[in-house]
C-alpha cells in the first residue's frame, strides 16, 4: 500500500467535495507540477492541492 500525501482534485463547482482525483504524490515538488499541469488541461473547473484534510492550493 502506498501513502501518498498530497492529491490534486478537481471539486464540484460549488467548491463542497472531490468529484476526481487526478493526481497523488508522496512528495510536495511532485503535486504541486502535477497541479499546475492540471490548471492548463483543466482550466475552467475548481482544482485543490490538499494535503490530507489541509488545502495547500486552490484556483476557486
Amino acid at each position: 500500500m502506498t501513502d501518498h500525501k498530497f492529491k490534486v482534485q478537481i471539486w464540484d463547482t460549488q467548491g463542497n467535495r472531490p468529484v476526481e482525483t487526478v493526481a497523488e504524490a508522496g512528495h510536495f515538488s511532485i503535486a504541486d507540477a502535477a497541479y499546475n499541469a492540471a490548471l492548463d488541461i483543466h482550466h475552467n473547473k475548481v482544482l485543490v492541492m490538499r494535503q490530507g484534510a489541509r488545502m495547500i492550493k486552490t484556483n476557486s
